[in-house]
């Protein structure tokens, strides 16, 4: 969602329901990478988490500056970490070393 009248009408649109809601933001601006969005506004909004969904940021200092100003309200960012440049005609095949999850 890109703006806060977005997330409040989610969030009107999700009440009294049996499930709880909760919208994510946008990280940048139109989802392009280049500029922060209105984290704050969506944040007062009902957003708790901004994610560009599956869009990676590649410029490290936007992505710093997206993190840190997360952290100073309270929110999560999910990020989806993918470098063209480098993943470009990689494959996996399917195995125990490919699917295990550890912590």
């Amino acid at each position: 969602m890109q703006t806060n009248a977005d997330i409040s009408f989610v969030k009107r649109q999700a009440a009294n329901h049996l499930v709880d809601v909760v919208p994510a933001g946008v990280l940048t601006d139109k989802r392009e990478g280049k500029e922060l969005s209105g984290m704050y506004d969506m944040q007062l909004a009902g957003a708790r988490a901004f994610t560009d969904d599956k869009r990676s940021i590649n410029n490290s200092g936007v992505m710093l500056r997206a993190i840190q100003y997360a952290a100073n309200i309270g929110a999560s960012v999910i990020a989806y970490t993918d470098d063209p440049g480098l993943t470009e005609k990689l494959q996996a095949n399917e195995s125990p070393a490919t699917t295990v999850f550890r912590i």
